[in-house]
């Protein structure tokens, strides 16, 4: 859809997933590059966030603005009134930034589906309709979408096998890696880190949550009976427990400062990456 002459596209985003932990890299990262495209200019971008989220954005150019949306994930409130919001907002593209793509947006729209990891391993503790739920959701999205975006091949392949005519309006684009984790890290910023999480000496480290598909639970067991000595597992993100001392050679440190990680990963000695399934 283009927009009426001598107007500028308008481009709508759901950034409300923004504090999330894959999803949120993946929409920080997105604006941030569309932000510093010089093509951007040509075109007015509007952001619905999470109230209290607008901080993660920094300084945006005067082209973007940030429209708070309360909407909660995977509910009615989703899929009709922000549909109604999103109408209101007369814009030429919407990008949902996951399966859920809101009901009559009322123009063309792009859906980025990172996984379909949720239909294969359902997660402790959390409803079993949310399963046909997504099953039904990716389906319309892949229906409904003008384009649709997986970040790998493997991806791809799967959309196309839960519907096989996404082929002809399906683009790969890999997840793109953050400028911090391509240039060396300082030695001082190694220490600080190690300092700040209490890690003394050597160390691997497991970064991730403890959702059943990332096999945490089998890694300690593993590190466990190995019984490396000298080397301590350290557990980083939202594992089951809060984060403790050392205890029989693991530490959980709990959810690290995007700022470290860098510093995090150069300091081990290696990165233990058991996940039984992923996007990316």
């Amino acid at each position: 859809m283009t927009a009426g002459f001598g107007r500028r596209p308008a481009i709508g985003i759901d950034a409300r997933k923004a504090r999330d932990y894959g999803i949120g890299t993946y929409t920080r990262g997105l604006v941030d590059a569309l932000a510093a495209l010089p093509d951007a200019a040509g075109a007015r971008f509007t952001l619905f966030v999470r109230p209290g989220d607008e901080p993660l954005f920094g300084t945006l150019p005067p082209d973007f603005s940030l429209v708070p949306e309360k909407a909660s994930g995977y509910s009615a409130d989703e899929l009709f009134r922000f549909g109604a919001r999103i109408r209101g907002e007369r814009l030429d593209l919407f990008h949902a930034l996951h399966y859920v793509l809101p009901w009559r947006v009322g123009t063309a729209s792009v859906v980025t589906i990172h996984d379909t990891i949720h239909l294969d391993f359902p997660a402790d503790g959390v409803s079993p309709l949310r399963y046909p739920y997504a099953r039904i959701m990716i389906r319309r999205a892949l229906a409904a979408a003008a384009a649709v975006i997986a970040p790998t091949a493997a991806v791809a392949r799967e959309l196309e096998e839960l519907s096989p005519a996404v082929a002809a309006k399906l683009e790969t684009i890999p997840h793109g890696v953050p400028p911090p984790f391509r240039t060396g890290v300082p030695d001082e910023d190694v220490s600080r880190v190690r300092n700040r999480y209490a890690i003394a000496g050597r160390y691997a480290l497991y970064l991730g949550g403890a959702k059943p598909h990332k096999n945490v639970r089998r890694v300690v067991e593993a590190f466990r009976a190995a019984r490396v000595d000298g080397l301590e597992l350290v557990l980083a993100g939202p594992t089951p427990a809060a984060p403790a001392p050392a205890n029989g050679g693991v530490r959980r440190i709990g959810v690290v400062e995007e700022s470290d990680l860098p510093a995090l990963y150069r300091g081990a000695e290696f990165l233990l990456y058991p996940t039984l399934a992923e996007g990316f």
